[in-house]
């Protein structure tokens, strides 16, 4: 919410013609100045929180015409109720003003004291000030300065009546009854009064208005800086920076970038009506001590030194921090000129570390990208000593430091100001260091009196404010009452039916027709939308403020993230750089052979011949498969060539699976043993469940386990412990079987769930990786829950160190490559 608030110089003075249309005095000129900026503030759209008051330069508490609760209208209407009678006490009215003002900052606390000053949290006010100038009176004399000392509580707190987002403009009226004969120059100068060098301290500025088109010129300036920000005064600290062949020439008369005093402005929160909350404060000019009786005054704009030596900027992924764009001034100007947008220059805020002096660096300027601004980036209180360990933790020690690094961050505790425990805490807590975030310990750091005394100061302010608003109220409720009995007009309730002209017969037919079905209130209310006064016409803001909300759409319109790929698809959740998800094949896991998950692409058919290594079976050679068929004999002979399995084998590959696991060893033995027994109820189950992963698992299972002693060379029957092969195995070893089988079943299911469990893992260790933010504890975490063997876990991280590679996440690639290292 922006307060407006419009001081109306009522001196008798104000009286006086001008020479223009009509010969209206100064006060209807400034009346309707005030009308037109009005319309011109409406036409924006952030003029809906709009908060105007209106005060003169009367005593209090008369001078208050509309305060805090009265609405647009009546502003209206006791502006144009105004008259001119009095002196012209500048001064006192100023002073009332900011009174006024600061009464509901303290009952609320935005102003903080002791605990760092947020730019965020914020009241914006523009004071416009209407009056023709002159010599300041009042009872006691006339006096050519202006003494403002403030009134409310916690006046004693602040060196200035005004406050660091409060700014004074003044439209001095030098209007002449006679026509003048001087040509505009198109710029207006100030006005020499005392009330420039008022405006100048608080931010703004005065016009000296000698016609009316130059009025209008101003008002529509005034209105354009009508922004939410607040006011800094910067300072050159040190010697100058190095010349270079792309900086300005120094003026002459001095260099006026030197000190400025101008404001930041504050962005605006895309989701609700306030601001965007900040994380940093601007610190305080003094250390907070639990024994300080009471707090120091401080000014009201903080005098914020710069440093000339151009650095580079430093950040840390997803580490906060406030970015403040400068308004344009000769410091601007200046680090624009220099065209380097790759540097930056330290700010600091003298006395505000332990040991005084100009303190610890709390940010920098840094000039944008394209060079069209300069912006001010608050980070937090000692940031270069920070941020480095903050790096580490996150790159080198993986969130768990050692206590050399936490012996250093204990050290850069001890530098920082109390109150940036709180935003701090919160920062680690964003990047993932829990555990360093609970280190940080939240201190009272006031005493006792200082917190009494500044509750004492908030109950004063706000029983201070509902009195005004009560004696404000009562007063504007007063006078609008006498006005609607003065303005009551006698309405004839029966009138003669053959006294209605024949033309308006069907009007008044209607109107009886609603009186009689619907209530008189109802038919009032809806003429007097169409029985406007002319001076009521143009007044949009409490039509709109009447209006519900809308309702929101159904159906939210697609916002286009950037402008590749398809426009209708609404999230994409990739970056512009980044592959389209259109030119990928779809992506198919393999299982391993100890569960784990391999991505590959979906295989496709290659056509041509047949690969060289292919071998053909016949289907005379191929052992069955049916229940029935299984060594039915005791003489039947396995051929070294042949195969239980119906696909072909390859030469090329003889790590395939189908290839050498159901081959008997090179040399000839007697046929049917306990190995070639398990390999047939092995087939047989497999058969049995009609489920070609578990065929696909048993075949793992069977390579680790029987082709592998196979393969060492020739073994006879003593070695392998076989049985008289001349009994049937399968009638003779019936209960060995079926414990083998058991055993095989449970090795089956402990296979499948091992890669299930594996198959969850990557699913959600993928979505992390596309996500923005990754959160690194997490990912490490998840990797310790990993099934399988040391070749499983190699495959698994591999896989995720692709993925990764595969969205452009190189440091999150480097980590999971670092993961794989340590696997033995």
């Amino acid at each position: 919410m922006t307060i407006i608030v419009f001081l109306i110089d009522t001196s008798a003075s104000m009286n006086q013609r001008i020479f223009l249309g009509g010969r209206p005095s100064l006060l209807d000129v400034a009346k309707s100045a005030v009308e037109y900026f009005v319309k011109v503030r409406q036409r924006s759209v952030e003029s809906r929180g709009d908060r105007y008051m209106l005060l003169t330069f009367e005593d209090p508490p008369n001078n208050i015409k509309a305060g805090w609760k009265e609405n647009l209208q009546t502003f209206m209407s006791e502006l144009k109720n105004l008259q001119a009678a009095g002196l012209t006490t500048l001064g006192q009215a100023l002073r009332h003003t900011f009174d006024v003002l600061n009464v509901n900052r303290m009952q609320h606390g935005i102003d903080t004291y002791g605990q760092g000053r947020c730019p965020f949290y914020l009241e914006p006010s523009i004071i416009v000030v209407i009056t023709d100038g002159g010599k300041l009176s009042s009872n006691a004399g006339v006096s050519d300065e202006l003494k403002l000392h403030g009134s409310s509580p916690g006046t004693e707190l602040t060196r200035e009546p005004f406050r660091w987002d409060q700014r004074l403009f003044s439209l001095v009226l030098k209007m002449s009854g006679q026509p003048s004969n001087d040509r505009e120059t198109g710029l207006v100068p100030p006005d020499d009064s005392p009330i420039e060098h008022m405006c100048d301290a608080t931010g703004g500025r005065s016009y000296a208005i000698t016609t009316h088109r130059m009025l209008h010129q101003c008002i529509e300036s005034i209105a354009q800086k009508v922004q939410a920000g607040v006011v800094l005064h910067f300072e050159k600290y040190g010697p100058d920076p190095t010349s270079s062949g792309n900086e300005v020439k120094e003026e002459e008369d001095g260099i006026r970038w030197h000190s400025t005093r101008r404001m930041i402005f504050v962005p605006r929160s895309a989701q609700k009506s306030g601001f965007a909350g900040g994380f940093w404060p601007i610190p305080e000019s003094f250390w907070p001590d639990p024994s300080l009786p009471t707090l120091p005054p401080r000014s009201s704009h903080p005098n914020v030194k710069f440093l000339c030596q151009s650095i580079e900027p430093l950040a840390i992924e997803n580490f906060p921090f406030d970015k403040y764009e400068l308004e344009p001034n000769p410091l601007t100007q200046y680090i624009l000129a220099r065209k380097q947008p790759n540097t930056c220059w330290q700010v600091f805020l003298p006395n505000s570390s332990r040991n005084g002096n100009l303190g610890h660096a709390f940010g920098y300027l840094k000039a944008s990208t394209h060079l069209t601004c300069v912006n001010l980036f608050v980070m937090p209180y000692n940031y270069p000593m920070l941020l480095p360990l903050l790096q580490d933790l996150v790159q080198v020690y993986r969130l768990k430091p050692p206590n050399e690094w936490r012996a250093q961050f204990g050290l850069y505790i001890s530098t920082v100001p109390p109150y940036y425990m709180g935003p701090l805490k919160r920062a680690l807590l964003r990047i993932g260091a829990s555990n360093i975030a609970q280190t940080v310990v939240e201190e009272n750091y006031l005493s006792y009196a200082v917190l009494n005394y500044l509750k004492k100061l908030k109950t004063q302010a706000k029983v201070e404010y509902e009195r005004t608003c009560v004696e404000v109220g009562t007063r504007v409720q007063a006078k609008e009452t006498i006005a609607a009995s003065s303005t009551v007009k006698r309405i004839n309730l029966y009138k003669n039916p053959f006294d209605v002209p024949r033309d308006q017969l069907l009007d008044h037919l209607c109107k009886l027709r609603s009186h009689f079905f619907r209530p008189s209130a109802y038919l009032q209310a809806t003429e007097s939308l169409h029985n406007q006064p002319v001076s009521q016409m143009g007044n949009y803001q409490e039509y709109l403020k009447r209006m519900p909300m809308p309702l929101r759409e159904i159906e939210s319109t697609p916002v286009r993230q950037h402008m590749f790929g398809n426009p209708f698809k609404i999230d994409k959740r990739i970056a512009i750089d980044k592959i389209d998800e259109a030119d990928l094949d779809p992506i198919v896991g393999n299982g391993g052979e100890d569960g784990s998950f391999t991505p590959t692409r979906k295989p496709k058919r290659k056509p041509g011949p047949l690969p060289k290594g292919y071998h053909f079976i016949p289907n005379k050679d191929r052992l069955p498969f049916g229940p029935d068929d299984v060594y039915e004999s005791s003489s039947a002979t396995t051929s070294p060539s042949s195969s239980p399995c119906s696909s072909p084998t390859y030469d090329s590959d003889p790590d395939d699976i189908n290839t050498n696991l159901f081959h008997p060893p090179p040399n000839p033995v007697t046929p049917i043993s306990s190995t070639s027994n398990t390999l047939s109820l092995t087939m047989h189950l497999a058969m049995e469940t009609n489920s070609h992963s578990v065929i696909g698992e048993s075949l793992h299972f069977l390579d680790d386990e029987v082709e592998m002693p196979l393969e060492n060379g020739s073994a006879s029957l003593e070695e392998l412990d076989l049985e008289d092969p001349e009994e049937p195995a399968i009638r003779r070893n019936s209960l060995d079987n079926f414990e083998a089988e058991l055993a095989l079943q449970q090795r089956l299911e402990e296979q499948e769930s091992i890669r299930k469990k594996n198959l969850q893992i990557r699913t959600e260790l993928h979505k992390e990786i596309r996500r923005p933010i990754v959160r690194m504890e997490f990912m490490l975490s998840q990797l310790e829950h990993i099934a399988g063997s040391f070749e499983t876990k190699r495959k698994f991280i591999r896989s995720l160190e692709k993925e990764a590679l595969r969205f452009k996440r190189r440091k999150l690639a480097l980590i999971f490559a670092e993961e794989q290292e340590k696997i033995p």
